[in-house]
């Protein structure tokens, strides 16, 4: 998920309301190898949540969230 708030799949950007309809055939083509929700920090928590949902709703158990390290500063 984008700064803005645009949910892509891989490198595509969807609506969330392609992410609905499509997000469970995607997670079983990819099967074992899982999926991953990355989203940007400034994203609101709501819109993660929601993006998780639509995952676990699909019948996804294991979700793998992707962080990013701190630079140094």
């Amino acid at each position: 998920v984008r700064r803005d708030g645009q949910v892509y799949v891989d490198d595509a950007a969807v609506t969330m309301a392609e992410f609905r309809a499509s997000f469970r055939a995607l997670a079983e083509q990819r099967g074992a190898s899982g999926v991953y929700l990355r989203a940007d920090e400034r994203v609101p928590y709501g819109t993660v949540v929601q993006v998780l949902a639509v995952m676990r709703a699909s019948g996804v158990g294991d979700v793998g969230l992707v962080a990013e390290p701190e630079e140094l500063r």
